[in-house]
C-alpha cells in the first residue's frame, strides 16, 4: 500500500501556484524544473510577518497557506513557505523531506532548529538543497548537498560540513563569509513546522512578532525592511538604508516587496506607524 504524503499534494491547487509565481513551460520533476521553481517562488513570493505582528494566527494547514500566499498574493515566513514548497514538488512527482536549521546569522551557533526548509532527492541519487523562505539572505536557485561554492547570479554561497556532521550554509561577500544556517538531513514533518511557526509567534525572543520584518531576493539586489527601517543591499557590500514614514511604509509593501494589502491591514500598519511609534 502506498503512504499517503504528509505535504497533501492531492489538495494543493497547481495551476494557481503556477500562475503566482509566473511559471510557465515543462514540468517534469528534473534538476532544471527544480531550478526554475525555487527561483521563480524566491523572487515572487516574499518573506513577511503580518499577521504575527498584528496578533493574528498564522495556520500552516496547506488550504490556509494556499488562500494567504496564493489567492491574496501575500507573503509568509519560512514553515509557510516549506509547506507550499513541499505540496507544490510534491505534486510534480519529487521526493521530497522536510528538514529544519539552526540560523547562525545572529552569530548564535547554539540556536535552535527554527528554520524550515526542505531538501529534494533526485533520480540519479543526489541531494539538493531547498530554501525559499530564509528572505533577503537566502538562496536563489536550490544547491547541492554536497561541500563547496555555489554561484547564483551576483551571489555566491558555501557549504560545508561541521566536524559534528551539520552542513553549513554561508554567504559569500568581498568582506568575508556570512553564516547563514546549519542543518541535518534527519527527516522533519508538518507538525514540526507548526511547532517552529508556533514559536515565531509566542517566543518573548521571537524576532516574528513584535517588529515588522518584509524580505524579498532578487538577482541583483535584496530588500529588508525592518519596521521603518528600509535597507537595500548587493553582493558586492553595497548598501543604502532610510528611515520610511507610515505611508511609506505602506506603499513600500506593494511597490518593494510584492505584498498586496487590504484596507484593514494598510489602515493597520498605519496606526502602529503613527506618530513615529515605530
Amino acid at each position: 500500500m502506498v503512504s499517503r504524503s504528509p505535504w497533501t499534494p492531492e489538495e494543493f491547487d497547481l495551476d494557481g501556484y503556477l500562475a503566482r509565481i509566473g511559471c510557465t513551460g515543462t514540468l517534469d520533476p528534473t534538476l532544471e524544473t527544480l531550478r526554475v521553481l525555487h527561483r521563480a517562488h524566491v523572487t515572487a513570493i516574499p518573506f513577511e510577518n503580518l499577521e504575527a505582528l498584528l496578533g493574528r494566527q498564522v495556520s500552516l494547514e496547506l488550504a490556509e497557506v494556499q488562500e494567504k500566499l496564493v489567492t491574496r498574493r501575500r507573503g509568509g515566513w519560512c514553515s509557510e513557505h516549506a509547506v507550499l514548497m513541499a505540496a507544490a514538488l510534491t505534486r510534480l512527482g519529487y521526493q521530497v523531506t522536510g528538514l529544519t536549521a539552526r540560523p547562525l546569522t545572529r552569530g548564535q551557533h547554539n540556536a535552535p532548529s527554527v528554520h524550515s526548509l526542505l531538501s529534494v532527492r533526485l533520480d540519479d541519487g543526489s541531494v539538493w538543497l531547498v530554501d525559499v523562505g530564509f528572505g533577503a539572505q537566502g538562496l536563489i536557485e536550490p544547491v547541492p548537498v554536497r561541500d563547496g561554492s555555489y554561484r547564483q547570479d551576483d551571489w555566491t554561497f558555501r557549504l560545508d560540513t561541521a566536524p559534528t556532521g551539520e552542513h553549513r550554509v554561508r554567504s559569500v561577500h568581498p568582506t568575508g563569509d556570512a553564516p547563514l544556517f546549519s542543518f541535518t538531513l534527519g527527516p522533519r514533518y508538518p507538525n514540526d513546522f507548526k511547532v517552529i511557526s508556533w514559536y515565531y509567534q509566542t517566543h518573548p525572543r521571537s524576532p516574528f512578532n513584535s517588529q515588522l520584518i518584509l524580505q524579498t531576493a532578487a538577482a541583483d539586489r535584496r530588500c529588508l525592511l525592518v519596521d521603518a527601517t528600509l535597507t537595500r543591499f548587493r553582493a558586492d557590500g553595497a548598501h543604502e538604508s532610510s528611515a520610511l514614514s507610515g505611508p511609506e511604509i505602506v506603499a513600500a509593501a506593494g511597490d518593494l516587496f510584492g505584498i498586496e494589502l487590504d484596507d484593514t491591514d494598510a489602515k493597520a500598519l498605519l496606526d502602529r506607524f503613527a506618530a513615529g511609534s515605530g
